[in-house]
């Protein structure tokens, strides 16, 4: 009833969990905590995002003016209250009821909050009449105008002039800081291809490209029986179908060799969906995250946009990729949230083994930091490598297992994925990890309610290694491999390019001796094949490692990838004579 009464002023800490301020606010002599000034702040900053700046002062200034009057004096003397009854707790207003005890915070945080006053009702109070009180404010007239209000302040300088009255618009923060260098560099390249010359990508990490890796058509056919029986036109649960995300249990159960169980499974618009969520829910703003060098830039996409920063650990190119475990130890901190493990490697194609996993879970338990493992690429593999899970090899550090459909089964547009709890010693549920993993999926209906109809069913004819659905992924993982084989042999012939062979995925790092062919570095190198080849690679510079380009092999081999190498081989020919004199 006294939340109700502060006109809104309340309602926002209310529900940011914060209610034990009101209540030391409304009931001093039991809470004990002189706070006002924080409080009073505080509420300024909630009602100055709904009522002009000028008004919310106002309206703050004239509520506390009224309750400082009624707080007891720092210098009384405590009262004793072991022989009496708890006292009555002070009201805001003459007319206000005596309200009931006050609640605990756990009592306060569990019930039904009030909604929160809006930007379109929340109205300043009119001036009180000595002859006829009113409790609610009336509304203004329609004619009133608001005083100027100031420019809203912003980290990036986007503030327009005000002389039209508009200088409060402007993008916000996170959208600005917002950037994904693969888009950014394949979406807005200024470079033109040479236009006589057909353009060959191997930038993007898109297996339907080409049209080589088909989708199994016993999937195609399904998938069109799902959406003639309209039973799946509805809103899905914001953390996946019950039967969705036991299918995804049960696979987890079988290759991870633990049992899981669906409400240890939450279901994501795709595995950047997922990361969005794991980063989201583990990591506050200011916070850090520790992050592969080279790494997926999405990571640093979704971080960064949260305001947690990314703090690189390094990778060892002359070692498959595997992590130096010390580079882990030194960069992490008091404010360090997470460490991020992507195996198999986008961009590496490194498969780590058991041993460097159970090194990796070792340095976390030693520095009880969870893991957030992106496992998009589980399962592919070539010729004798094994996939691991990581949490296969975890007994005691909470893990959160990303993973999903969209290479595997060649489909990314259904955008489908998922995150795994693998939590041995219950770490995340007394402080509320997996409430906030639930709440995040709230914010969206995601994913497509038709895919989750359908995935029980992929899911579990992939798992049968004589269905049509294993046997089409198989043959997917086949081509490649031979891809992968190809692209190493033919970069083995061009002496200024060198990789590392992939275990799995679909990339390979080229390391780029710049020196050799008289580039600055590696980005110079990606632009002038663009613009003289019109062959597209990503500088490594998008995964922070800027001696690198990166090289998609899911392309058709005689179609694209032949023709990519050949140009490729020309082009440092070229440079390399021009170096020469020749």
């Amino acid at each position: 009833h006294e939340l109700q009464q502060c006109s809104g002023i309340c309602q926002s800490c209310y529900q940011d969990r914060a209610a034990e301020k009101s209540i030391a606010f409304l009931y001093p002599e039991q809470s004990g905590v002189p706070f006002l000034s924080e409080y009073e702040q505080i509420a300024q900053e909630r009602i100055a995002e709904s009522v002009p700046r000028a008004l919310a002062r106002e309206r703050v200034t004239g509520v506390f003016s009224k309750t400082r009057k009624k707080r007891p004096k720092a210098s009384a003397k405590p009262t004793d209250h072991s022989s009496s009854a708890p006292p009555t707790p002070p009201t805001h207003r003459a007319d206000a009821l005596s309200p009931p005890a006050p609640p605990t915070r756990r009592s306060v945080a569990l019930s039904q909050p009030t909604p929160p006053i809006s930007a379109s009702t929340a109205q300043p109070p009119p001036p009180q009449s000595s002859t006829t009180p009113s409790r609610t404010p009336s509304p203004p007239s329609r004619g009133m105008q608001h005083p100027p209000r100031p420019p809203r302040p912003s980290a990036h300088g986007n503030i327009q002039d005000d002389s039209s009255g508009w200088g409060r618009v402007r993008a916000s923060d996170r959208s600005l800081r917002t950037v994904n260098p693969i888009r950014d560099f394949v979406q807005s390249s200024n470079v033109t291809p040479d236009p006589t010359k057909a353009l060959v990508r191997l930038d993007v990490g898109d297996p339907t490209r080409d049209g080589n890796l088909k989708v199994p058509q016993e999937v195609q056919r399904k998938f069109c029986e799902v959406v003639m029986s309209s039973a799946a036109n509805g809103y899905p649960l914001s953390n996946g179908a019950l039967d969705a995300r036991q299918a995804v249990a049960e696979v987890q159960t079988n290759s991870i060799g633990k049992p899981y169980r669906a409400a240890d499974i939450l279901l994501f618009a795709g595995a950047s969906g997922a990361l969005e969520a794991a980063i989201g829910a583990l990591a506050n703003e200011g916070d850090n995250v520790l992050i592969p060098c080279p790494g997926f830039p999405l990571f640093r996409t979704i971080a960064e946009g949260y305001g947690v920063k990314c703090v690189p650990y390094d990778l060892d190119d002359e070692n498959g990729w595997e992590v130096f475990l010390d580079s882990i130890r030194q960069q992490a901190n008091s404010r360090t949230a997470a460490i991020i493990v992507n195996n198999p490697s986008n961009p590496c194609g490194s498969v780590y083994s058991k041993r460097h996993l159970e090194s990796i879970v070792a340095v976390a338990e030693e520095l009880h930091l969870p893991i957030i493992a992106d496992e998009i690429y589980a399962d592919m593999t070539f010729g004798s490598t094994e996939f691991v899970s990581i949490a296969s090899v975890n007994a005691s550090v909470p893990i959160l297992v990303v993973g999903g459909i969209s290479k595997k089964f060649v489909v990314p547009g259904w955008r489908l994925g998922w995150i795994t709890i693998d939590d041995p010693l219950d770490v995340f549920s007394p402080v509320r990890v997996r409430e906030g993993l639930q709440r995040l999926s709230t914010r969206m209906l995601l994913p497509n309610s038709l895919v989750q109809e359908l995935l029980p069913w992929m899911l579990r004819e992939s798992q049968n290694p004589s269905s049509a659905v294993s046997k089409g992924t198989q043959k997917i993982m086949k081509e490649l491999e031979s891809n992968a084989t190809f692209l190493v042999e033919r970069f083995a012939e061009i002496p200024e390019l060198a990789c590392v062979r992939p275990q799995g995925a679909m990339y390979l790092m080229v390391k780029v001796d710049c020196e050799a062919l008289g580039l600055e570095d590696a980005t110079e190198f990606a632009h002038r094949l663009l613009q003289e080849q019109s062959v597209q690679v990503l500088p490594g510079a998008c995964f922070q490692a800027p001696n690198y380009v990166r090289v998609v092999f899911s392309g058709d081999k005689a179609k694209t990838l032949n023709e990519a190498m050949h140009r490729i081989r020309l082009f440092c020919l070229g440079l390399s004579s021009d170096m020469n004199g020749e």
